[in-house]
């Protein structure tokens, strides 16, 4: 008996340091996803809204810059970040409206407003990647420079900056509250901060006059974002085919909020 209950210790520690590992990796470079622990925590919500906030003022500075400086890879970098400010409040307002009670008209409530979340973020991830493609192919067809290349190299250097500041704080309140959405959100906007590194680089390869570096950069961000739209793809078509989850165990229960209404069970096939 005491070495099957040292065996069981063991699993149950094994599976659970396993569990930790997959639910840290199943963050990072993946939107869509409306997750109740960092949503309903009111020191996870600040810092959400305040690194919202933050990264909503980084894109505005980089798309007025973009847009005087003519920057093909600064505008694909602003694009994606304000993607990223998008999916937030996106994913906060479906929250909000998910933990709705049910009521005679919608009986399983609200829940699947995350679902309506998600398809509205893929599809601004998607206009951003077309949008960031279409400038760069454009500039590097025409063979156009960008101009005002000192100002658009500050803006892509606060780009990387901002998203750096903001990565330590959501890192360094994650870790305080014990959040492993609101660490893996903050390692997320470092890398998000290499983006705005590769716009730097060419807008510097344009200023020793390689024209083609910034178009290029542009084109380099916009796969980076196109890698977002597949995950994110993927993570919202498993929700919505109501996929289970790769790890096994049964399905956990809707809270009392989400549960259909008794006796107002829609008919459904079997």
């Amino acid at each position: 008996m005491g070495e099957q209950t040292g065996d069981h210790n063991h699993d149950h520690e094994h599976d659970h340091d396993h569990d930790d590992h997959d639910d840290h990796e199943s963050h990072g470079h993946e939107h869509g996803k409306v997750d109740a622990d960092l949503y309903g925590n009111k020191a996870g919500l600040r810092a959400v809204q305040i690194s919202t906030v933050g990264m909503f003022i980084v894109a505005a500075i980089q798309c007025a810059i973009a847009g005087i400086g003519g920057s093909a890879g600064l505008f694909a970098d602003a694009l994606h970040n304000l993607g990223d400010v998008l999916t937030t409040v996106a994913l906060w307002i479906a929250f909000v409206i998910s933990n709705r009670a049910a009521n005679q008209r919608y009986t399983y409530g609200y829940h699947r407003a995350e679902d309506l979340a998600g398809i509205f973020i893929v599809l601004v991830i998607i206009a951003s990647a077309v949008a960031g493609a279409w400038e760069s192919i454009q500039k590097l067809s025409s063979g156009s420079a960008p101009t005002h290349l000192l100002l658009s190299m500050a803006a892509a250097v606060v780009g990387f900056v901002g998203n750096e500041i903001l990565a330590w704080y959501k890192i360094s309140v994650g870790k305080r509250i014990n959040s492993v959405p609101l660490v893996a959100d903050g390692q997320h906007s470092r890398i998000d901060g290499l983006t705005s590194l590769a716009a730097l680089i060419g807008l510097i390869g344009a200023a020793f006059g390689l024209r083609i570096a910034d178009p290029i950069a542009g084109l380099v961000i916009t796969v980076v974002i196109l890698t977002v739209v597949y995950s994110t793809s993927r993570s919202v078509l498993q929700r919505l085919l109501d996929a289970v989850d790769r790890r096994g165990g049964a399905p956990s229960p809707l809270p009392p909020h989400r549960r259909p209404l008794r006796g107002d069970y829609p008919h459904r096939p079997t």
